[in-house]
Formats: structure tokens, C-alpha cells, sequence
């Protein structure tokens, strides 16, 4: 009995903690309490998904913040976008995120897992220094990690050959934790060791040898 009533009293906690500061979420809740207060906001707003319902929070800010070390701008224009495993914002300078340089007035969206970047978004169109370089290989918009730090996914920001094979820009490759060639997804036709494929998905061994194709599944 005394064990229930600890726990509802932890619930109640949760949910008055919640409904204080209802523009953070829950699994963000730490990184965000640390950073703002009430007095920082001007008005929060759900962001709503049609099958999902709830999916983030909105968070106008007065001003310009640093959050979690990254310059962030404020105003009624550039909202705070937070989600479940990950945050948004509007650099508001020149920004180097583990040694990967943003240039200010981008879009990055932003995740992290035992303290280690796991995920990237940013905007190219406004990144000047784009595309990233990152273990040799040049992305655009999207990036994500391994814990060890090496790269697990990315999208080409130009033609690119790896391990011997010619992707095209705009191809999503994935890697494993050691570097291995993993999987592509290709949206054009591309000739690899000799076959041609359409767009679709491609799996290969460490090898390199194509070991699955899923064809044409973005129609």
C-alpha cells in the first residue's frame, strides 16, 4: 500500500511539473529546465500531428538564448521547435557542433544520446559551407551517428564514389559502427559491378556484394 502511494505521489509531481512549464517535453525535460524559465517565453503552442495528435511543442523566446551552448534566435518569428528525442532552432551564429560547421541564420534540428550527437539536420540552402564533410564523405540536410562517433547515415550532397561504387547526389548511404557500407537507398538508375538497378533500396555484406534489392519502392 505505502509502495502505490509513493508512486501516485510521483505521478502527481510529474504532472504539475508538466503543466507548469507545459512548453517542455518530457523526455527533453532536464536540458530544457536548465536553460529556460517562464519569464524567457512569450507563448508556447502544440505542434499537432493529423494521426499522432501531440508530436512537440513550440516555444516563441523574448530573446536571443543560449540553449544547451548553442546560439539560439528568439522572437515571434523563430520559434523553438521541441520534440521527443530531439530540438530545433535558428543559429544565431556561426556555429561549430562536434567540429561540424553551421553557418548562422540555419535551420538545425538536433539529438542526442549518452552525451553524443546522433543526429543532424540543417538547413543546405542557407549553410554556405555546405555540404558537410564528414568521415571523407560530403552530406547535405541530414546526418546521423553511431555512439562511437562514426557516421551511420547520409544524404549525398553531390555524386560521390564509395567503396568503388559511383552513388548519386541525393542518395541516402548507410554505414555500420566499423565504416562498412550497410544499405543505399537510390531514387535514379545506377550501374553497380556490372547491373543495373532502378531506384529502390540495396543491401550489401561487408563485401560490398549487393545481398538484397528492393526496386522502385518510391514508385
Amino acid at each position: 500500500m505505502k509502495k502505490h502511494i509513493i508512486i501516485l505521489i510521483n505521478l502527481a509531481v510529474l504532472f504539475l511539473l508538466i503543466n507548469c512549464n507545459k512548453y517542455i517535453n518530457t523526455d527533453s525535460y532536464e536540458i530544457m529546465l536548465n536553460s529556460i524559465s517562464k519569464d524567457d517565453i512569450i507563448k508556447s503552442d502544440n505542434i499537432l500531428d493529423k494521426t499522432s495528435g501531440i508530436i512537440g511543442t513550440l516555444i516563441y523566446l523574448k530573446s536571443n538564448m543560449i540553449i544547451n551552448q548553442i546560439p539560439c534566435k528568439g522572437g515571434i518569428d523563430n520559434p523553438l521547435q521541441l520534440y521527443k528525442k530531439s530540438w530545433n532552432c535558428i543559429l544565431l551564429n556561426d556555429y561549430n557542433i562536434d567540429n561540424y560547421y553551421i553557418k548562422k541564420n540555419s535551420s538545425i534540428s538536433i539529438s542526442y544520446k549518452q552525451n553524443h550527437l546522433t543526429e543532424l539536420y540543417f538547413d543546405t540552402l542557407k549553410n554556405t559551407v555546405s555540404p558537410l564533410i564528414i568521415d571523407g564523405i560530403p552530406c547535405k540536410n541530414y546526418v546521423k551517428f553511431h555512439i562511437n562517433g562514426k557516421i551511420s547515415l547520409c544524404m549525398l550532397a553531390k555524386n560521390f564514389k564509395i567503396k568503388n561504387i559511383l552513388f548519386q547526389m541525393g542518395s541516402q548511404i548507410e554505414f555500420d559502427e566499423n565504416g562498412n557500407l550497410k544499405r543505399a537507398i537510390i531514387y535514379k538508375k545506377h550501374i553497380i559491378h556490372g547491373t543495373e538497378y532502378e531506384g529502390g533500396i540495396l543491401e550489401f555484406d561487408k563485401n560490398v556484394n549487393i545481398t538484397k534489392y528492393t526496386k522502385d519502392i518510391y514508385g
